[in-house]
């Protein structure tokens, strides 16, 4: 149930949230040999906008009042890692 709860915040809260600042959603993904890891691909129109976006998110309250709730029992994540990549001439995806 806990689990189920933690994706319906993600569903239903953040990628809402991420919107509401300019933060794109692309992609979100589970490692199978690592279920309790979650990968989530986001997009901005560079990396001054990025830093923009992310500091309004983060002290946005609707986000500040989810992230409570979603840490009442305790921390759901240990770590994270931001990376910023850019799209390879030969990549096949749009």
């Amino acid at each position: 149930a806990y689990r189920r709860q933690r994706q319906m915040c993600i569903r239903d809260s953040t990628m809402a949230l991420f919107t509401k600042h300019g933060i794109q959603n692309v992609s979100y993904w589970k490692p199978l040999e690592q279920p309790n890891t979650l990968i989530y691909v986001v997009a901005h129109p560079s990396l001054a906008e990025a830093a923009v976006a992310w500091q309004a998110f983060g002290t946005d309250p609707a986000w500040q009042a989810v992230y409570a709730a979603s840490i009442s029992d305790g921390r759901l994540v240990a770590n994270i890692d931001k990376v910023f990549m850019t799209k390879t001439d030969y990549s096949p995806l749009p």
